[in-house]
């Protein structure tokens, strides 16, 4: 868009209240406009004639830390001609927030554009969670990556759950060029429900499984375990960087 013909993201951003309070709302208002499908948003896919497109639909939705990207994860559902086939059965990929072209008179509406792709989902039985994750240890990275758990593929009824830190790589949306801006931690044989990033500057996530919960940290790699007692963690928040410290539900 040309800079003298700013629109509503870009005023939207330049107004003088604090990020954090600018990002609420600019969450609310696309989330709100995609759930209800007043901003269309659809998957880019590898030979999408193989899955039923009427049939995959949002589970999870989020902004990013600069304001005008949004982080969709997919649940993906094969065609009946190729439901045989082992692959992934949802997808995390990014799309830029923009103005559409309009007349002065018309209403402000807001479209998404593809900017980045999850290229080693055909690793993974499914994504179980997602996150933003405000950090910069992944090399080459020009966007706020994203953190999410999945299931690795292998052997039927057997559950192995990692963590990925990932930039959703926008260079191609061709799955065979994969990125390798990403990398891993192993959960282990347990279901994940939830997973949170550290606000702080320490490099740190949280990942709340089946009765008990992990905190990783990225910098070492180490894995120190959380006692929630045998209770499941099904949601988790950090609290302000300036002391940090994390709830678990």
């Amino acid at each position: 868009m040309d800079a003298a013909q700013n629109g509503f993201v870009t005023d939207f951003q330049n107004m003088q209240i604090g990020q954090a309070k600018r990002l609420q709302i600019l969450s609310g208002i696309v989330r709100n406009l995609t759930w209800h499908n007043l901003v269309p948003v659809l998957p880019v896919l590898d030979h999408e004639e193989e899955y039923d497109i009427n049939k995959c639909y949002l589970k999870q939705i989020f902004c990013t830390t600069d304001e005008n990207q949004l982080i969709c994860r997919w649940c993906l559902q094969r065609s009946a001609d190729n439901y045989l086939f082992d692959s992934s059965n949802s997808v995390l990929q990014r799309f830029e927030i923009s103005d559409a072209p309009k007349a002065s008179s018309e209403c402000t509406v807001l479209r998404c554009l593809p900017a980045g792709i999850q290229h080693n989902a055909n690793q993974f039985k499914g994504i179980m969670s997602a996150c933003i994750a405000e950090t910069d240890v992944l090399a080459d990275c020009q966007v706020t990556p994203v953190l999410y758990t999945a299931a690795l593929q292998g052997q039927p009824f057997v559950l192995d759950a990692v963590a990925v830190l990932d930039s959703l790589d926008s260079n191609s949306f061709s799955r065979l060029q994969t990125s390798r801006n990403f990398r891993t931690f192993r959960v282990g044989k347990k279901w994940v429900w939830s997973c949170a990033w550290s606000p702080g500057l320490n490099n740190q996530f949280a990942v709340g499984t089946e009765q008990l919960a992990f905190l990783f940290d990225v910098n070492t790699g180490r894995r120190f375990v959380l006692n929630t007692q045998s209770s499941d963690v099904l949601a988790q928040v950090f609290t302000s960087p300036v002391s940090v410290a994390l709830f678990c539900g």
